[in-house]
C-alpha cells in the first residue's frame, strides 16, 4: 500500500505553536472521535512520525502552512531541506495581498521547492472572509494556471466563521473561470457534500480531498465514499488531517471504504499526477 497525504501539519516549526498541538488538543480531538492518539503526536517528534508515514504506507505528506494561525511559509524551506522526498510543501497565499502574493509563489514554488500554494476563504483566523470568485483573487489564479501550479483551497469544516463563502456554487463558477487551473478543496467543501460532488462531476481540473470529514465519524460522508468509489475516481484525493487522525488509522479506513480497483488512485496516483510525480513504481 502507498498512499500521498493532502493534508498532513507535522511536528514542526510554527505547528508545534499552533492549536492542533496545544495541550491535549490532539488526544481530545480523538476521544471525541473515537480515534486512536498518535506516539509521534504526544512524543512531538519528526522521527516517530517517519516511522508512521513508512509503517502506514504514506510515501509523501502534503504540508499546508497557514500563516494566520502561526505558521511561516519560510520554514517549508527547511523542512524540505531536512527531510528531502518525504513532504511536499505547500505555502500560504493570501490573494488579496496583489503583488505580495506573485512574489511568494515565485519564491516558494516558481523558484523554490513547494509544489502548489493553498488559500483560506473564510478560516476563522483570517482578517477578511472573501469568496473564490473575488476579482482580486484572479492574478494568483492566473499565475497558477499558467504555470500549471496545483491550488488548495480551505474549504469547509469547523474553523470557518461563514459557511455562506464556501458554497460549491463558487467552485462550479471558477471551474468555468479557469478550466485549466488544478484546484484542491479540502475538507471536501464539508458539509455541502453533494453540491462539492456536483462541481467536480462538472469540472476535471476539481479535485476533492475531503481528508478526516471522509471518514466514518462524520455525517453525510457516504455521499464523498460514493463519488470516489465510481464518478469520480479520478478526482478524489486521500488526506488524513494528521495530527487529528494517526496515519495507520486514516490509510485503515480509507482501504476499507473504497473499491480495490480505485484504491491506488485515491490514495497514491490521483495526487502524484496533480504534483508531478512518478505515478508507477
Amino acid at each position: 500500500m502507498r498512499a500521498i497525504d493532502m493534508r498532513l501539519r507535522p511536528p514542526f516549526g510554527g505547528f508545534l505553536d499552533g492549536i492542533l498541538y496545544k495541550a491535549d488538543g490532539p488526544n481530545k480531538m480523538a476521544a471525541y472521535r473515537c480515534l486512536e492518539p498518535s506516539a509521534s503526536v504526544q512524543s512531538r517528534s519528526m522521527e516517530r512520525l517517519l516511522e508512521e508515514m513508512d509503517a502506514a504506507g504514506v510515501a509523501y505528506g502534503v504540508v499546508p502552512i497557514r500563516k494566520t494561525n502561526g505558521g511561516h511559509n519560510e520554514e517549508l524551506l527547511d523542512l524540505l531541506d531536512r527531510y528531502p522526498e518525504r513532504f511536499i510543501g505547500i505555502p500560504h497565499i493570501d490573494p488579496l495581498e496583489g503583488e505580495q502574493a506573485l512574489e511568494e509563489i515565485r519564491k516558494y514554488v516558481l523558484d523554490g521547492p513547494c509544489r502548489g500554494v493553498i488559500m483560506e476563504p473564510a478560516a476563522i483566523f483570517n482578517r477578511e472572509n472573501w469568496y473564490i470568485t473575488d476579482e482580486r483573487a484572479f492574478a494568483a489564479y492566473e499565475m497558477c494556471q499558467t504555470h500549471h501550479i496545483p491550488l488548495l483551497f480551505t474549504y469547509g469544516g469547523r474553523l470557518v466563521k461563514d459557511q455562506g463563502y464556501l458554497n460549491p456554487l463558487y467552485a462550479d463558477r471558477l471551474g468555468y473561470l479557469f478550466p485549466e487551473l488544478n484546484m484542491v478543496f479540502c475538507h471536501g467543501g464539508w458539509p455541502h457534500i453533494t453540491q462539492m460532488c456536483h462541481a467536480a462531476a462538472q469540472h476535471p481540473n476539481i479535485y476533492i480531498s475531503a481528508d478526516v470529514y471522509m471518514m466514518d465519524f462524520t455525517a453525510g460522508y457516504e455521499a464523498y465514499v460514493t463519488g470516489a468509489n465510481y464518478q469520480l475516481q479520478d478526482q478524489f484525493l486521500f488526506g488524513s488531517s494528521y495530527p487529528v487522525v494517526s496515519l495507520r488509522q486514516a490509510v485503515e479506513k480509507y482501504t476499507r471504504m473504497l473499491r480495490p480497483e480505485v484504491l491506488d488512485k485515491v490514495l497514491y496516483r490521483n495526487a502524484a499526477r496533480l504534483f508531478g510525480l512518478p505515478e508507477e513504481q
